[in-house]
């Protein structure tokens, strides 16, 4: 009708009027559907945030806005553990006993009392006493001349001085302050600004040291990375890293007390291949699959297939099955994660309950499941390669990955406060020097003092072997495993 209308040439009042109201509506409609979308697309977010939780399992309780409450009437030990604290009765440990003091200082008598004025005098008894006062000195660097005496070679007519202890050649810090600048920046977390201002140096020429030192020390990255790859047992993990603006990742690789990071572009095998090479021990991670290049044998991570577990449960809060699933499943993985700190100093007794829990955990991944999510998560288990089955070799060979999450951690912290590398020479710096600093602080000395000590012995003589500078005498604690990699599962727990 509209059409044949307006081809007739009539525009009467009431007509045009409900073109415009149709027109006014069609806008009405379009600004609703817009409206629609971003209010469901903010519904989402919340509902992502509030009820999935940010990071799925992995989620801390600090980050969780709906946190479940416990039902029903809450018991005396129940109150006792939300309060927090130490056991009823716990006689405590009262303050940690001081180191013998560096200064002692004579405080004078009063001369007169403090409440009437009056005279004092001393008492029939030894009224003197000792207390233990925990101060700090200034921390700020300062400068201190040397004056250096030049004398002549009579032979080859060249002039010698002597060299100043402590600090490098042309090189405006000391070994002190780089060091200690170091550690606070690369293992402390603090920022460069702040460790500068701290310091009272400037930012600029300590990151120009930093990138010096780095170049010395990048050798020993190299060997611990030689090392890593030709051990028994090692783990891995991985984060993200911003690199001159581009996204990028953090790796951290460990075998005892050594660790190291490689700050990288990409999140490519190539790059664990780089560091790793053609690795023939046990390695554990997590189940990404850029670590399929190792030749030898991997080791998932029992943690994460729980949390898998309950994730399964929690997807679908209608099936019984499900349910069923996790709460069989979940006791007896986080059993078998305990056992290494259980009986991790008896390897037979720690051998008896790896078999006894293996046997409920085969039971338990064998049975008959409908659930589709439950069938793929027995898959992971019933996998022929042994990958989840590793941990039944020794204490040696931990059910989990948490050592290499821990350590990356420091790097995803720093990642929060820094946003990343600036430009590829930093992000190779950063891994220098975390990879030394952590090892040396794994080790258990301090990190600043000895990397100090062999900065120190490289200043006297530039073809020190700074590996051996800096981690020579400790214990590096690498992996010696009792057997290799199991490839059948034993008798006990499969019943065959």
């Amino acid at each position: 009708m509209p059409n044949e209308r307006r081809s007739q040439g009539c525009y009467c009042q009431k007509y045009v009027d409900a073109i415009s109201k149709t027109a006014r509506l069609e806008e009405d409609v379009a600004r609703l559907k817009r409206e629609n979308a971003e209010l469901r697309k903010r519904l989402g977010k919340v509902r992502r945030t509030a009820l999935e939780k940010p990071f799925g399992e992995s989620t801390p309780s600090a980050c969780r806005l709906v946190k479940p409450s416990t039902p029903g009437p809450v018991d005396e030990a129940e109150r006792m553990r939300r309060i927090g604290g130490a056991r009823h009765g716990h006689k405590g440990h009262g303050w940690k006993k001081l180191d013998e003091p560096w200064e002692c200082v004579d405080v004078p008598a009063p001369g007169s009392c403090p409440h009437c004025g009056g005279e004092l005098v001393d008492p029939p008894f030894d009224g003197d006493e000792t207390r233990d006062v925990v101060v700090s000195y200034p921390v700020k660097a300062y400068v201190r001349r040397y004056r250096t005496r030049a004398r002549y070679c009579r032979r080859c007519g060249r002039p010698v001085r002597t060299k100043i202890g402590g600090v490098m050649d042309g090189c405006r810090y000391a070994n002190s302050v780089i060091a200690r600048a170091a550690t606070d920046f690369y293992l402390n977390g603090i920022p460069s600004g702040v460790v500068s201002r701290g310091l009272g140096v400037n930012k600029g020429t300590l990151l120009g040291a930093f990138a010096r030192v780095s170049r010395i020390l990048e050798a020993v990255r190299d060997k611990a990375s030689g090392i890593i790859s030709s051990s028994g047992f090692a783990q891995g993990d991985e984060s993200r890293w911003r690199i001159d603006g581009r996204n990028g990742y953090a790796w951290v690789f460990i075998a005892g007390n050594l660790v190291v990071y490689v700050c990288a572009d990409s999140r490519r095998s190539a790059v664990a291949k780089g560091v790793i090479g053609d690795f023939k021990g046990i390695f554990a991670s997590d189940r990404y699959s850029g670590y399929e290049f190792v030749a030898g044998q991997r080791s998932f991570c029992l943690e994460h297939l729980k949390r898998d577990a309950i994730k399964v449960r929690e997807d679908n809060p209608e099936s019984k099955e499900c349910a069923a699933y996790a709460d069989a499943i979940v006791p007896v993985l986080a059993e078998i994660m305990k056992l290494r700190s259980v009986f991790g100093e008896d390897p037979k007794a720690y051998r008896r309950a790896a078999l006894d829990a293996g046997r409920r955990l085969y039971e338990i991944v064998h049975r008959e499941a409908k659930h589709p999510d439950i069938q793929k998560h027995q898959d992971v288990f019933r996998d022929t390669r042994l990958r989840t089955w590793q941990w039944l070799i020794g204490p040696e060979v931990p059910a989990d990955n948490n050592r290499s999450e821990r350590e990356v951690r420091p790097i995803a912290i720093a990642r929060k406060v820094s946003h990343g590398s600036q430009s590829d020479t930093g992000a190779d710096e950063r891994g220098i020097f975390m990879s030394v600093l952590h090892t040396l602080k794994a080790c258990g000395v301090n990190p600043a003092e000895r990397l100090e000590h062999a900065l120190d012995l490289y200043a006297e003589d530039n073809r020190t072997d700074m590996f051996d500078a800096l981690f020579g005498g400790l214990d590096l604690n690498l992996p010696v495993l009792p057997r290799g990699a199991i490839r059948k599962l034993p008798k006990a727990i499969t019943g065959k």
